[in-house]
């Protein structure tokens, strides 16, 4: 071995880093504590970061796509407007303050009824006079009568009616009668056979005289179109003040009946029980209006028919070969004149 000086032993020792040989280094001893306001820590220095123009918009350019912009007021506008509805949605209707709101609880029938009775009164509104062939049939205290054909002349003011029996049922009778005239009375001349054995001869009732109406269901006055337009307009006034009433009237359609070439614009009335004396079980009453824009009698009730509780009709009167465009007078319901014997 080689042998080592007394220096170079020193500087191994010194390069080694022990005081002595055999001895351990002591463990590091903690700053001693200073009382006082602690010195303030010095901020970490982070290095700058150097980022070129072309990086700093690519990283813009990734923020737009994880953060979409807010759409524009036009955008969400036509959003709204391009939603459609559900194909079973009802349209939206923009309706005007001054305009009645139709809703679907809109009674369409009554509308109907109320159109065809303000035709009627406008065409009957135009009529003076007029001539027709009276179709009728009726039942008298439970037993229906033969049916007549009655030739049918009618004025409005004064209130006149002349009846003359045409058909084979009671052929050759007469009837005549005129408001507020001849005593306020109906002149009846008979046919032969109301007569037999007797001739016939004229005689005078009063229109409420029990003989008189044993023969017919509905008094003189109520003869002609007048009355059964009168009679629903009644009712379409019941209707509008008691809206409870509204079953009273059904609107039926326009129907085709043997009695007319064109289809009939047709109203049923319900009539209760104990309304009517000739009806006190109730029945119904069947209004037929003419449509034929040809005749001179569109809008006006040239048929009706009523039926008893039983479903049994009761009442049929028709009128047909109008003439409207005549004028009737003094002459034409004077009894001394039209009754005189022939």
């Amino acid at each position: 071995m080689f042998a080592l000086s007394r220096r170079s032993l020193i500087w191994i020792v010194l390069l080694a880093g022990c005081t002595s040989p055999g001895k351990k280094n002591p463990p590091p001893q903690p700053p001693p504590i200073t009382r006082g306001t602690p010195a303030s820590p010095k901020p970490l220095a982070i290095p700058e970061r150097t980022i070129s123009p072309a990086r700093q918009r690519d990283e813009l350019d990734d923020k737009a796509r994880l953060i979409p912009q807010a759409p524009r007021l036009e955008e969400l506008t036509q959003r709204a407007l391009d939603v459609k509805p559900p194909e079973d949605a009802s349209p939206l209707q923009v309706v005007k303050n001054d305009e009645p709101i139709k809703t679907a609880m809109t009674d369409d029938s009554l509308v109907e009824i109320k159109n065809i009775h303000q035709r009627a009164v406008a065409a009957y509104s135009k009529v003076d006079s007029f001539e027709a062939r009276l179709t009728r049939r009726e039942t008298i205290k439970n037993k229906a009568t033969p049916q007549e054909v009655i030739f049918f002349q009618f004025r409005k003011e004064p209130y006149s009616v002349h009846l003359k029996w045409i058909g084979t049922e009671g052929k050759g009778r007469e009837v005549l009668y005129v408001q507020g005239q001849h005593n306020g009375k109906m002149h009846v001349k008979p046919s032969k056979e109301d007569a037999s054995p007797l001739p016939p001869m004229r005689m005078s009732f009063n229109p409420d005289d029990s003989m008189v109406r044993s023969k017919s269901r509905h008094d003189i006055r109520q003869a002609g179109l007048g009355d059964a337009i009168r009679q629903l307009g009644n009712i379409l006034d019941m209707i509008a003040r008691d809206p409870s009433q509204r079953y009273r009237l059904k609107y039926l359609g326009q129907v085709t009946r043997p009695e007319s070439v064109n289809k009939m614009d047709t109203v049923e009335e319900t009539i209760l029980p104990k309304t009517e004396a000739l009806l006190p079980q109730g029945g119904r009453r069947i209004y037929f209006f003419e449509t034929g824009t040809e005749l001179r009698s569109r809008g006006l009730p040239t048929l009706v028919i009523a039926y008893d509780a039983a479903n049994k009709e009761v009442e049929y009167y028709c009128f047909d070969n109008f003439m409207l465009d005549i004028k009737l007078n003094d002459a034409d319901f004077d009894p001394d004149l039209v009754l005189k014997k022939k």
